[in-house]
């Protein structure tokens, strides 16, 4: 086993206990916990879009557009802020966002003045969109935090699904273009460890506190969670072969930057929230 893999293991040891206690604190007398804890990340993911940005001499400032994104989440979570996003728009805004971002960075000349701006608003509107729906979720009238946990290990183990069996296994790529290392054999195992987890976490944590939910529901949901998370994965992979950059950072040891850690989840956020609304 190489060191990187090591070094991801140790991270995700240490790491998913914090983000799992943080998101059953919530909030601690009237301090909205998760929502700051969010919005941090928020800040850092939309820093690392910047300063990739910055390496094509796409110069943004990285602060104030950060933390234009962290302002995001706290509006649309109704934290301080008289603003309560409609839900649906909040999805359709971020999604607009990734596609606006895709295209501006692949079409545009990276001197354009437009590239600048679709980067300076369109980075902050797909992260801190679609992270706002973490505490959305937890604020749920009825096991927010059993869902919120259930998307975070289910992303997180089909994830590891994915690197193990891609490594060992891996043959046909699944994304040469602009992601060389993912396989459709890796594809596939994060698709049954996805599966797997969604359903043993339903039924661990959920099963007998929530309104009953058909097996065969939970089981789709467990393949959308795997499909989700992984054109999350992949979209981020084409941006940061869009702007010539393998990570988006090296704070996170074993997984590059925080953009490298939330691109999956992200996308699975309003995919639960609305299988749960509808």
């Amino acid at each position: 086993m190489n060191e990187k893999f090591i070094q991801r293991s140790l991270t995700t040891l240490v790491g998913l206990p914090i983000v799992i206690l943080i998101i059953w604190i919530n909030s601690y007398k009237n301090i909205p916990i998760l929502v700051i804890f969010t919005s941090i990340i928020a800040f850092f993911a939309i820093y690392e879009i910047c300063k990739m940005a910055k390496k094509e001499n796409i110069h943004i400032n990285p602060i104030i557009t950060s933390s234009w994104g962290a302002i995001l989440i706290f509006s649309a979570t109704g934290i301080h802020s008289n603003i309560n996003l409609n839900i649906v728009y909040l999805w359709l805004l971020a999604k607009t966002s990734l596609l606006l971002l895709l295209l501006g960075i692949s079409k545009l000349d990276k001197k354009s003045r437009t590239l600048f701006w679709i980067i300076s608003i369109c980075g902050p509107f797909y992260v801190s969109g679609l992270l706002a729906f973490a505490p959305i979720i937890r604020n749920l009238e009825q096991n927010g935090f059993e869902w919120l946990l259930l998307i975070f290990l289910s992303t997180s183990i089909g994830d590891t699904f994915a690197l193990i069996f891609g490594k060992f296994l891996g043959k046909k790529m699944l994304a040469p273009s602009f992601s060389p290392t993912k396989t459709w054999e890796g594809s596939i195992a994060n698709l049954i460890g996805s599966i797997l987890t969604t359903t043993i976490v339903y039924e661990l944590t959920l099963s007998s506190t929530s309104d009953s939910i058909p097996i065969i529901k939970i089981l789709l949901l467990g393949v959308g969670i795997s499909i989700f998370g992984q054109i999350g994965d992949l979209m981020e992979s084409k941006i940061k072969r869009l702007l010539n950059t393998k990570n988006s950072s090296d704070l996170i040891p074993g997984h590059g930057g925080v953009l490298d850690r939330i691109d999956s989840i992200v996308f699975n956020l309003p995919l639960v929230y609305y299988f749960l609304k509808w």
